[in-house]
């Protein structure tokens, strides 16, 4: 079936660009305002080797800016609700489930011949981006149970592989080649078989910044080689794995600032403070995109490296040191370091509240709630992303609420609504999302959690 795709000639491309953004000179660098986006949900920057793009979707909508090196838009209508989106070079792929039928559409929308196909598949399991891929012209499935099922573009089930016993995420380098990853183990696409090429822990998603480098969702940062994998161990805090490199060096955020991390020396070069969380890194070439919230709305700083300085430089900067819990700790909720979750957060628990029951001496902190609203008070909410950081050093979590599975920072209808359609597998918990759902702390979301959720709406109710 066929979509029908709404685009604009180029002259009419060109005033709705300028129309939609607000364009400003900020130190040096321009910031463009996506007004339009506001209104959007899972609105990110996304890439391949040569073109940066702003998408957001709405229902069946989709909105896709090319950024760099052109400006053009392009608005798609599809034939149902996107769940989740993922650039493959050429070929963006959404991923539109159908409740009421049991089926979900596949939907490639090439970015060159600017066309759309699409595929249905009976019973899906596999929503998140970080389970579909597109290589060398064929779609890349992974499922819950540790199969990768490969699927030609009209929709054909062409091969199944068993790589693992549980969930297996999928990614591409910027050559097309294919990897599939667990917890603890990578595997790459030889021909028609996967194989093993090393051991290490990633938490999906995970993507490719450069043809042997990816960052996973912690910000810890791969190098691939030919059957190794070197660990580069730095904490970045974009809320979406991104980053970029410039020559030679992986570019990366802490917080509200642009670093460089030499691959060879680990030596970490400053650039420049953008006084806003960074929420994602795109480069080509000399070109630096960030993506943040400003003022409320979705903005994008356009840095050019070779008109910057580097103002500080030194190594450990950004660090995790093994002594974190002597900087970060809690006598009254659970920290996670290695994931970097603070968990056991009671529902209705303000900013003022939390800080109290943090210690962290030395720190400023910021909250940033789970759609980059900025959190000055009030409750705070599963998915909230809390900063701890000075000058020298910066730690960022996120936050489970239990309970709170919307992010509103509270236990009602809404929470025990999504907690159904857990259950029902209609949406698939990640993250601290799982960890809020756990209400009777068997490390699993089941009916026990939804009958304990329940008497709690029930009682603040009454």
């Amino acid at each position: 079936m066929r979509n029908k795709i709404f685009r604009t000639i180029a002259v009419f491309v060109v005033i709705a660009v300028f129309s939609i953004t607000l364009s400003m000179k900020v130190d040096g660098y321009d910031m463009y305002n996506y007004s339009s986006y506001n209104s959007l949900n899972n609105v990110r920057l996304t890439q391949n080797k040569n073109q940066v793009f702003i998408v957001g979707t709405n229902g069946k909508d989709v909105n896709i800016d090319s950024i760099f090196p052109d400006n053009y838009s392009v608005n798609l209508s599809l034939g149902h609700n996107v769940y989740s989106y993922e650039l493959f070079s050429d070929k963006f792929i959404f991923i539109c489930p159908d409740r009421s039928s049991n089926q979900t559409e596949i939907v490639l929308y090439d970015i060159y011949d600017d066309t759309i196909t699409s595929f249905c598949i009976s019973g899906l399991n596999s929503y998140e981006s970080s389970q579909i891929a597109y290589s060398d012209g064929y779609v890349f499935l992974a499922d819950d149970f540790g199969n990768v099922n490969q699927y030609s573009t009209n929709g054909k089930l062409l091969n199944t592989q068993e790589i693992y016993s549980d969930r297996c995420h999928l990614m591409c380098d910027y050559y097309g080649t294919l990897y599939c990853y667990t917890s603890n183990r990578i595997f790459e696409l030889y021909g028609e078989t996967f194989y093993e090429i090393c051991n290490c822990s990633i938490d999906a998603p995970a993507r490719f910044i450069s043809d042997n480098t990816f960052i996973d969702d912690t910000g810890y940062i791969y190098t691939i080689g030919n059957t190794t994998e070197k660990f580069i161990s730095k904490l970045s805090t974009v809320t979406y794995p991104s980053g970029g490199i410039h020559n030679n060096s992986v570019v990366i955020a802490d917080y509200d600032t642009i670093y460089t991390v030499d691959s060879d020396s680990d030596k970490i070069t400053r650039y420049i403070d953008l006084n806003r969380q960074i929420e994602m890194l795109c480069a080509v070439g000399d070109n630096i995109f960030a993506f943040n919230y400003h003022d409320g709305f979705p903005t994008v700083s356009h840095i050019k490296f070779s008109n910057l300085n580097s103002y500080t430089t030194g190594t450990n900067v950004i660090d995790k040191p093994d002594d974190i819990d002597y900087y970060i700790s809690s006598d009254t909720y659970n920290i996670d370091h290695k994931k970097c979750w603070i968990t056991d957060i009671a529902p209705q628990t303000t900013v003022a509240q939390f800080k109290r029951n943090m210690n962290y001496d030395g720190f400023d902190v910021s909250f940033v709630r789970f759609d980059g609203k900025v959190l000055k008070s009030g409750k705070i909410g599963t998915a909230t992303v809390v900063t701890f950081y000075n000058d020298e050093i910066s730690f960022r979590y996120e936050l489970s609420v239990k309970g709170d599975l919307t992010g509103e920072g509270n236990m009602n209808t809404r929470d025990k609504s999504m907690l159904f359609d857990y259950l029902l597998e209609e949406v698939i918990p990640t993250g601290v999302y799982v960890d809020a759902a756990d209400l009777d702390y068997s490390n699993s979301v089941d009916i026990v959690d939804l009958v304990i959720l329940t008497s709690e709406v029930e009682n603040i109710d009454l």
